[in-house]
């Protein structure tokens, strides 16, 4: 393999050329499985981006984005009968309608082509944002929404979407969408090398060489996991791929990170209880993710919801007559949050 590749990552922020002649400002959200999304500036819908071609005429090295698939695309589109409800029926599911697709190029520094396919949500917040904020609470909540709505994605598309935190939006009233693709080859080398940090999302097994077929929803489960770990730890940065794909395959990456947390959290019983449940989910014994059922790992993360807010916790604690530890977390709090609610509560 050739160590000289043409990245197809595109830029932060651009501007946009449709097929039409119409152009969008665009702002980059991340990486997906399938290519990268973007989100207009007015937050009024998000793109899917996939590279046509190769910089250097080696599509064994880069993403590429061939015919056929453009024209899975547009049979969702056309509302073939092969295609979802949602197509047809906004909204359907919690899962984002496309209204849009073409053939376009960036304006400034592109080298290929790109297949770019919209998707109409207003007032969006995606989130890869919402994980990259330092507000606990917000996060685990998003987290668990996105919990709830996996079954349906399964029973409306397939249980091997590869969701990563690019794919899912929310709405003004904080329901998840999905940012869906019809099925396509689970990324390749040339995806990884593009962005490595695609690699974090993929089980062991899959980085094995093990196909399609016999990972199935388990997949998934170890996507969202790496998703629901941001909550509580800061995932590894990944600049190279063959460097860190034995600490991946054998799962010592994900050992000894660091917390996201304040002390105070890192304390709690509901915090350890909920962060051991969603390491099950990134466990490299497919067998183990396997057994997590989705209904008790909801209800782990919804016990540390109620359990760590802070009147809670501390209210726990001194019904347990531990009033010197409740004391002792109270201060800890307010060394991070003297709000007006805190206050009062230690007054």
């Amino acid at each position: 393999m050739h160590s000289r590749m043409y990245s197809s990552k595109p830029p932060d922020e651009f501007e946009l050329a449709l097929h039409d002649d119409r152009r969008v400002n665009l702002r980059l959200i991340g990486a997906s499985s399938q290519g990268w999304v973007c989100s207009t500036r007015a937050r009024d819908a998000c793109y899917r981006l996939l590279p046509i071609g190769g910089g250097f005429g080696e599509q064994h090295e880069c993403e590429d984005t061939p015919v056929e698939r453009r024209q899975d695309f547009r049979a969702w589109m056309a509302n073939s009968p092969s295609a979802p409800h949602w197509v047809a029926h906004p909204l359907y599911r919690h899962l984002a309608p496309i209204t849009d697709d073409g053939q376009c190029r960036l304006p400034v520094g592109d080298h290929h082509g790109w297949y770019y396919v919209r998707y109409e949500i207003p007032h969006t917040t995606s989130l890869m944002e919402i994980l990259a904020g330092s507000n606990f609470h917000a996060k685990l909540d998003a987290v668990i929404l996105v919990f709830y709505q996996l079954q349906a994605w399964w029973q409306e598309l397939r249980p091997d979407l590869i969701p990563f935190a690019a794919d899912i939006v929310f709405d003004a009233e904080k329901r998840p969408f999905l940012l869906a693709a019809p099925a396509w080859r689970y990324p390749d080398i040339g995806s990884l090398f593009s962005e490595p940090s695609r690699a974090l999302f993929l089980p062991p097994e899959y980085l094995c060489g093990m196909t399609k077929s016999e990972t199935s929803a388990n997949i998934d489960r170890f996507a969202l996991g790496v998703i629901a770990l941001q909550v509580f730890r800061r995932i590894p940065e990944v600049f190279e791929v063959k460097s860190s794909l034995p600490r991946m395959v054998t799962g010592s990456i994900w050992k000894n990170l660091a917390s996201n947390l304040p002390s105070w959290l890192q304390r709690l019983q509901a915090t350890t209880e909920a962060e051991t449940a969603v390491y099950c989910l990134i466990n490299s014994d497919p067998q183990t993710r396997a057994s997590i059922h989705l209904s008790q790992l909801i209800q782990t993360l919804e016990s540390c919801r109620r359990r760590t807010e802070p009147s809670g916790a501390i209210r726990n604690l001194l019904e347990e007559g531990r009033a010197h530890e409740a004391y002792e977390l109270l201060h800890e709090i307010l060394l991070v949050d003297d709000s007006i609610p805190m206050l009062i509560l230690a007054g």
